[in-house]
């Protein structure tokens, strides 16, 4: 098993992924997301993406714009960039990068807003798809991931810092992603049944950000074949040592089962 850098062009944008590759060749492979203000390369999504690896897959986890494309560490330059649409086109762009390469077989995993991006790009070359902590909520959300205070300065300046719930770090944040968030609102019904690939929705019931009537939200809304999974005492980046093994256990069994 080895680890390769690679760049993904999108356009203009040139975004940063780390390929893990197994020692068997296969045509099998797991694209991984992030979610807002997270970082794909922590240790934590570097073991995760390891043990999808160690089960034949290659495995690419890659970060959305608004990450330096040299380090991968966010960057509070290039954060203000980011966007919903174009967090979709980077999506869609490490898509192209793996089927390009050959994987026919391709799976996604994510968490947070990445699944949210899944969700609104619905690209069917996804054969299976597993998302935790993820919210089709996303003006609700960023209501309360803001506040009023943020909320008052986009609308006045166009721009605010915003301080990551997850990593502590803070952001210039712009109006043009809020504008999007708005326009958005819930991701609908009707485009949540349009996606057709098996779903696997995880949800933990210590997240802190929102309840598992969102994961029932989804699951309610989804096509068959799809599963929930509710982990009693998970938060809702599944940090802790024990939850992440079952998440990552519980991915692998629906990817073992549904990919073709």
């Amino acid at each position: 098993m080895k680890e390769e850098k690679v760049k993904i062009k999108n356009q203009s944008q040139e975004i940063l992924g780390i390929l893990h590759i197994p020692d068997v060749e296969t045509d099998k492979a797991i694209i991984i997301a992030h979610g807002y203000g997270g970082y794909i390369f922590t240790g934590r999504f570097r073991f995760i993406a390891q043990e999808f690896c160690k089960s034949g897959y290659t495995v690419l986890r890659f970060a959305f714009r608004g990450y330096n494309s040299e380090t991968g560490d966010p960057s509070p330059l290039q954060f203000k960039n980011l966007t919903i649409s174009g967090e979709t086109s980077d999506l869609k762009s490490a898509i192209d990068f793996m089927n390009d390469k050959g994987y026919k077989r391709l799976g996604f995993a994510s968490e947070s807003l990445g699944g949210a991006i899944f969700l609104l790009l619905n690209d069917k070359r996804i054969k299976v798809a597993a998302l935790w902590s993820v919210n089709i909520h996303i003006k609700s959300i960023f209501d309360d991931l803001y506040g009023e205070k943020i909320i008052k300065e986009l609308g006045e300046k166009g721009v605010a810092i915003y301080t990551s719930h997850t990593t502590g770090k803070s952001f210039e944040i712009s109006k043009n992603f809020w504008e999007e968030v708005k326009q958005i609102g819930d991701i609908s019904e009707d485009k949540i049944r349009k996606i057709n690939c098996p779903m696997l929705i995880i949800h933990g019931t210590k997240d802190q950000y929102f309840s598992t009537q969102v994961a029932k939200d989804l699951y309610n809304f989804a096509n068959e074949p799809k599963k929930l999974f509710i982990v009693e005492g998970a938060n809702h980046t599944f940090t802790e040592p024990k939850y992440q093994r079952r998440l990552i256990d519980s991915i692998l069994d629906w990817f073992e089962k549904w990919i073709a």
